[in-house]
């Protein structure tokens, strides 16, 4: 049994990144255990948390995302090191649903400047053999739980975490967004 396991949201997002290659998902996926020294798995369980995180951050760079971790940043940067950005969630909703995806926001609520709530909504037309989706997911902003530098920017930053989070809704991603972490003062 393995010791050092990997979390089931590591082994879900590397599955979700695996199956966003399509046909070449598998292959690219044999080619990162390879360079490991590992064969053929049957399941990521098989994987211990190093070499999961290996396979997630070459299926990433396959799949052109960036990798932003900087070991010289914040301890939660450190801990934080399986997250997604709010420009893959975008690009793979775009891939994903083409033409049928309509994203609106609104400002809910602004309580004296000290905090601002957006809602996301995100529409997926219907199809001949889908029926039509609605996502709605809210994000805020205050200047507890943003950095002194973006402060300024509160509705920008409560409308971007309400869309992100609706994005992860949409497609089923439960991994957390860099955008939707708090700060530092």
């Amino acid at each position: 049994m393995i010791e050092n396991k990997p979390s089931e949201a590591q082994i879900k997002y590397a599955k979700k990144l695996r199956e966003d290659l399509g046909e070449r998902g598998n292959e690219e996926t044999l080619k990162i255990l390879k360079s490991m020294g590992k064969e053929l798995i049957s399941d990521f369980k098989e994987l211990d948390k190093e070499e999961i995180s290996k396979v997630i951050k070459g299926l990433r760079t396959v799949l052109g995302y960036k990798d932003e971790h900087n070991s010289d940043k914040s301890n939660l940067k450190d801990k934080m090191k399986d997250y997604v950005t709010f420009e893959e969630l975008l690009k793979l909703a775009h891939e994903r649903y083409k033409n049928r995806l309509n994203i609106y926001t609104r400002l809910v609520e602004q309580d004296n400047k000290e905090i601002v709530i957006f809602k996301a909504t995100i529409q997926i037309s219907a199809t001949k053999t889908e029926p039509e989706q609605i996502f709605n997911a809210y994000g805020d902003a205050t200047e507890k739980n943003v950095n002194s530098m973006v402060e300024p920017h509160k509705y920008r930053v409560a409308e971007t975490r309400s869309l992100v989070r609706c994005l992860r809704f949409c497609l089923g991603i439960g991994m957390t967004a860099r955008e939707e972490l708090g700060g530092e003062k």
